[in-house]
């Protein structure tokens, strides 16, 4: 949890740093959950499935999210 926490923090002062916002913005830090949580999600996907493209499935996870995560 510790690693995941810290990998998300990263990402969000690069987001930050990217779209000039300050790392504690709510947007940047949800944009890095996101981002963190579809990986996350993926890679269990992904291990239970080790026949599918992961390329492929993170497209695919990421494009769920643009459209608004319709179930």
């Amino acid at each position: 949890m510790n690693n995941l926490i810290q990998t998300m923090q990263l990402l969000t002062e690069i987001v930050a740093k990217r779209v000039g916002r300050k790392p504690d913005d709510l947007a940047v830090r949800t944009f890095a959950g996101v981002v963190v949580g579809v990986n996350i999600s993926v890679m269990q996907y992904y291990a239970e499935n080790p026949d599918k493209d992961f390329s492929k499935l993170i497209e695919e996870a990421f494009s769920k999210v643009e459209d608004g995560l319709p179930l």
